[in-house]
């Protein structure tokens, strides 16, 4: 579980300072005429037909910037740049669609890219390896969780926030079955199924959605992880208004019952006819899991 820790504490708060800002999920002018967003871009479409090939290109300016300066630290913009594509094109990306999987695949892939390094230097952010840990990128999906708990109720960004969740969540399933789980973004599933599934009153069709397409693309790994008692460092997994008594930590069996039964309970009241058809779905999947 030592891992962690790096998406929540940050030792040089300074470094934000260099970041590009976004409009909440929608990459800006910077990102969209960078190389790493056309890398992305040519790779979705098809113009560049390997993932060898889009990744070489996509990390071209970090690699080419840490051989000419040999410190780390002069990638990092570099990083933030190259995930906001990522992020940015996600959102924009129908989580049902073909190219979300291609762009599973390529980060997937840019985990097992061999270790950035030049003679005895070693290309390491905040302690993690680029690319093996793909730092930063944990710090990215964290902005996109701030942006959207900041509440935004246009379709477009309703859209948006069900497309990046549902590409962190066919990321995460993908990372459980071909990488062992690292690096672990499954904290992000755990804040999204807390927000539709352990809150009182009347939640948005949004936060719902959300949470159902967790289950629909990650609920073999879910329920994994519910099975391992799957815990976190501090209160960042703590339980939902509705369940303030209890002592969750991370996933549980008994958090994973909480949720199939809310959601039952969701199905119900859902009158959004798109919501309704995802939440059929992940009551299904949670079935399925169940049975594996």
């Amino acid at each position: 579980m030592h891992h962690h820790h790096h998406i929540f504490h940050r030792d040089h708060p300074a470094e934000n300072a260099q970041r590009t800002p976004t409009s909440g999920l929608n990459a800006s002018e910077q990102v969209l005429q960078s190389e790493e967003y056309t890398a992305v871009i040519n790779w979705l479409s098809g113009r560049t037909k390997s993932v060898g090939d889009a990744l070489d290109i996509f990390c071209q300016p970090v690699e080419n910037k840490f051989f000419q300066t040999e410190n780390a630290q002069n990638v990092e913009p570099l990083l933030w740049r190259a995930w906001q594509a990522i992020v940015g094109e996600a959102a924009t990306t129908p989580h049902t669609s073909q190219h979300k999987q291609k762009l599973v695949e390529l980060m997937l892939n840019l985990a097992f890219r061999p270790t950035l390094s030049r003679g005895e230097s070693i290309c390491e952010v905040d302690g993690m390896k680029v690319w093996r840990d793909l730092p930063i990128f944990g710090w990215e999906l964290r902005e996109a969780w701030n942006f959207a708990a900041s509440g935004s109720s246009d379709q477009k960004s309703r859209e948006q926030w069900t497309n990046v969740n549902g590409f962190t969540a066919s990321l995460v399933s993908a990372l459980h079955s071909k990488a062992q789980d690292r690096p672990d973004y499954s904290l992000f599933g755990l804040w999204t199924l807390r927000a539709a599934l352990e809150e009182p009153g009347e939640i948005p069709n949004v936060a719902v959605a959300a949470a159902a397409v967790w289950l629909i693309y990650a609920a073999p790994a879910l329920r994994a992880f519910s099975n391992q008692e799957k815990s976190f460092e501090g209160k960042v997994a703590k339980p939902g208004s509705s369940f303030g008594p209890e002592e969750w930590r991370g996933f549980s069996q008994a958090r994973w019952t909480a949720w199939s039964n809310n959601l039952r309970d969701v199905h119900m009241a859902v009158s959004d006819q798109p919501t309704a058809g995802l939440v059929k779905q992940a009551v299904q999947a949670m079935e399925d899991a169940e049975k594996q």
